[in-house]
């Protein structure tokens, strides 16, 4: 649930066109999602 809940957001950044808030979403959703690899 989370983990879509966080593309949602990246997806809507990206169409959106907010690059410094797709910047800080995707270095966030990067570090989310290696964190969820890793475990």
């Amino acid at each position: 649930m989370t983990q879509s809940l966080i593309g949602r957001e990246v997806y809507h950044s990206i169409k959106n066109g907010d690059r410094e808030h797709k910047k800080r979403l995707s270095k966030k959703s990067l570090a989310f999602f290696s964190e969820l690899g890793s475990s």
